[in-house]
């Protein structure tokens, strides 16, 4: 089946919302760190996984300061990212290497998110129960790597919960409603209220709305590619996505309003939670016409 606008808003919402935190609050440490051999069946035959303690790093090359990983280093020589015998995994904080050695002294250097930001469908009650998140908060750091594909804190859970559509104009033109809560889940309470000022402040901004998903290296608008790839050199958002916005040259949505609030000290104590917890609804709105 074809990507639908939908579809499309979810993947622009998630990457704009991870960009402007990114960028506005400086959320990123970078660092040179080791890589560890981690199992992982899902790989191609000939490839294994080299994974850092930390997931997820920074994509965007047109942030300031941030450091995105052009190279590993094999025994204190440096190794080119080319996408195809080395591979790097942002979403899993991994770089993945086409051998069969299992023993590689590997490090990199690389800038790693604040707060990672993930789709779901969980409710808020299942986010904040489920054990899989209490389990991977980044102030337990080991000397291992992290396993792939289970979200780790700190984190912002965006949960389309609900969509309307009010008639706009003549011709079927509508205006459409997300309806949007963002789980935030944080080990530390001053980050905490820092995102949740970032994400009050994107109230009445605009969201540039992705259109493919596909030619990630040819200057299509969705940053990854296969196992969570992107351009060599990271991805410049703001020359490949905003500056077209600004042109008109793709389409945008609209933040109509954000609500910022929290479960009660009472209520964090009676969970029991090891960890801060804020909620953030937004209302995001689109027009065009649903029907063609």
């Amino acid at each position: 089946m074809k990507y639908q606008k939908d579809n499309f808003i979810k993947l622009s919402f998630q990457i704009w919302l991870d960009r402007f935190i990114l960028n506005k609050g400086e959320a990123f440490t970078t660092g040179i760190y080791p890589l560890y051999y981690i199992e992982d069946e899902n790989l191609p035959n000939g490839y294994l996984s080299y994974s850092s303690p930390f997931k997820q790093w920074v994509w965007d090359s047109s942030i300031n300061n941030v450091q995105i990983p052009t190279e590993v280093i094999l025994n204190n020589s440096g190794i080119s990212i080319d996408n195809s015998d080395y591979i790097a995994d942002y979403d899993n904080g991994r770089i993945i290497i086409k051998t069969d050695n299992k023993n590689l002294n590997l490090e990199a250097t690389f800038s790693y998110k604040d707060f990672n930001i993930y789709l779901t469908s969980q409710s808020e009650e299942d986010l904040i129960m489920d054990e899989k998140f209490q389990e991977n908060p980044r102030n337990i750091i080991n000397e291992s790597g992290i396993k792939p594909y289970n979200p780790t804190t700190p984190a912002i859970f965006l949960n389309f919960r609900q969509r309307s559509d009010k008639a706009f104009s003549i011709g079927g033109i509508d205006t459409v409603t997300h309806y949007v809560t963002a789980t935030i889940i944080s080990d530390n309470e001053f980050q905490l209220d820092a995102v949740c000022s970032i994400l009050s402040d994107s109230k009445n901004l605009y969201v540039p709305i992705i259109n493919s998903v596909i030619n990630v290296g040819s200057g299509a608008c969705y940053p990854f590619g296969g196992n969570w790839s992107t351009d060599i050199g990271g991805f410049d958002y703001n020359n490949r996505i905003l500056q077209k916005m600004g042109k008109g040259e793709i389409e945008s949505f609209y933040i109509n309003d954000v609500n910022v609030y929290s479960i009660s000290p009472k209520t964090r104590e009676e969970l029991n939670l090891s960890q801060y917890i804020k909620f953030a609804d937004f209302e995001l709105n689109v027009i065009y016409n649903p029907r063609e």
